[in-house]
């Protein structure tokens, strides 16, 4: 079944997250429970959980530094060019909430259909 999500809103947010990290990563903790679930993609699921790993081991985000915590942490899942493509992207970290929030709706879609699906199996 192919589940509703949005890989560009995905992008979106890390593209906000690897420019303005220390503001995007702790107001999406702030404001949503389990926000590594924002997230269908879990390539890019575990470059967000990276970011925070590093933020709070208060280390510098960014594209240089990523790619080899990544690696260190047995976590080669996307490159290098691949998250300097995101950043270059760059939405203003401003729009992190609206992304955030977008991705959150097509989240609860999953969740209600998974459900759904489950229901349907008893």
């Amino acid at each position: 079944m192919d589940l509703p999500h949005s890989t560009e809103s995905e992008k979106a947010l890390l593209s906000c997250a690897l420019n303005e990290p220390e503001m995007v990563i702790r107001g999406i903790f702030s404001e949503y429970e389990e926000p590594d679930k924002l997230f269908y993609d879990l390539r890019l699921q575990s470059v967000f959980n990276a970011a925070k790993a590093m933020l709070d081991e208060g280390l510098l985000v960014d594209p240089t530094t990523m790619p080899p915590w990544l690696e260190a942490k047995g976590n080669g899942a996307i490159s290098r060019s691949d998250l300097i493509d995101m950043w270059i992207a760059g939405d203003s970290p401003l729009n992190w909430a609206t992304h955030a929030e977008m991705l959150m709706g097509l989240r609860i879609r999953r969740e209600l259909l998974l459900h759904s699906v489950e229901v349907q199996n008893i």
